[in-house]
This record gives C-alpha cells, sequence and structure tokens, in this order.
C-alpha cells in the first residue's frame, strides 16, 4: 500500500470520531450540530483545496454564531486522565489557518475524548516533532493537560 492509500484510509477511520463527537454535541441538546462534508483529495498533486476549516460545525439555539470544531482520533487509549502532560492538537499552519474554537481529541475506542478550547490558547505551546510513518518534521500546537476535560462520548 503507498502512502496516498494510507493516507485515505486514515481519513475515513478519522470520519467516525467525528460522528462520535457530533452525536455528543447533539445530546447535550439545545444546539444544532452539522458535520462538514468528508473530501478525499484524488491524488496527493490536488491536494490543494481539499482541506476544510472544521470538521463539526455547532450552533446553539438562539444565536446566530457556528463555532467550528476540529476532531482528531488518536491511536492512545485513555479514559479518566490523558496519558501526557500535553496534548497535541494540530498543525500550526493549519490551525492557524482554520482558526477552530475547540478540539476533541478522541481514543482509540472512540469512548472518551479531550475537550480542549480555543480560550485556552494563550496557554499552548509549539513543539517541533518527527512524524516517523512519514519521514518529515512538523510542527505543532500543544495544549497543558491541566487545562482541558475528559468527556465521555
Amino acid at each position: 500500500m503507498d502512502e496516498e492509500q494510507r493516507f485515505r484510509e486514515a481519513v475515513v477511520k478519522q470520519w467516525a470520531a467525528v460522528f462520535r463527537v457530533a452525536q455528543y454535541l447533539h445530546s447535550k441538546g439545545n444546539c444544532l450540530v452539522q458535520v462538514n462534508p468528508l473530501r478525499i483529495r484524488p491524488s496527493f498533486e490536488q491536494r490543494n483545496g481539499y482541506g476544510d476549516d472544521a470538521d463539526i460545525l455547532l450552533q446553539m439555539v438562539d444565536s446566530v454564531r457556528w463555532w467550528k470544531i476540529e476532531v482528531k482520533w488518536k491511536q492512545l487509549e485513555f479514559i479518566d486522565q490523558y496519558p501526557f502532560p500535553t496534548v497535541f492538537l494540530d498543525r500550526i499552519d493549519k490551525s492557524d489557518a482554520a482558526e477552530p474554537d475547540g478540539y476533541y481529541i478522541v481514543n482509540q475506542a472512540m469512548s472518551h475524548a479531550v475537550q480542549v478550547m480555543a480560550r485556552t490558547r494563550p496557554s499552548w505551546t509549539t513543539v517541533t516533532t518527527m512524524d516517523t510513518k512519514k519521514g518529515y518534521e512538523f510542527s505543532c500546537y500543544q495544549c497543558p493537560v491541566a487545562l482541558t476535560k475528559i468527556v465521555v462520548l
């Protein structure tokens, strides 16, 4: 399997986590939850224009504002507490362009998520790390776990 096929499979697998978070948000009541369309690029060369601004849009009843929610599914097991002192959120360039209002980092079993709200952004730090599977470095935001909340999906 080549890298592009792996990328496509990962995008599809992640979408199950998006729907779990959408269901969780909807269950809280008094809101409209919109799951944005799954768009998979035809090829790596055609990647521009295939990103999204948010996985989920959330609007509270009696409000005109739409909140942008980004969902990340991680191959991590956690329930009551996140296993690291910080939570990796997203690539800096992607986060800065999309400006999400919140992140949900979903555990491998899709039973729990770490909720990170944008109001914690002044406390975020940046880290450069290596993607060992793809063989390149990237910079991303991370949030101290003390500023997050675990939710049961």
